[in-house]
């Protein structure tokens, strides 16, 4: 097809690409995540080898949220560390 003389070619307008995104951090970190996790498994371990005793189950509870909290805080170090 011919081209016509008085056609203007088209512009677009190019928004530069940013790779910030890739570079952002989670907003919640594996501590958090991992101590929500560890709280009610600890809670269910203390639960099963303590005949159901209340004071067991919540220091298990205790004891699985700080557990939890202290792999997750050292998976959260591990990957600022390899950023």
């Amino acid at each position: 097809m011919p081209h016509n003389p008085h056609r203007h070619k088209h512009k677009h307008a190019h928004h530069p690409v940013s790779h910030s995104t890739s570079q952002r951090r989670p907003k919640t970190k594996a501590a958090v995540i991992l101590a929500l996790i560890g709280a009610p498994i600890g809670f269910f371990i203390a639960y099963i080898s303590s005949n159901e005793s209340i004071g067991w189950m919540i220091a298990g509870l205790v004891m699985g949220a700080i557990a939890g909290y202290l792999f997750g805080h050292s998976i959260d170090k591990a990957v600022e560390k390899k950023q």
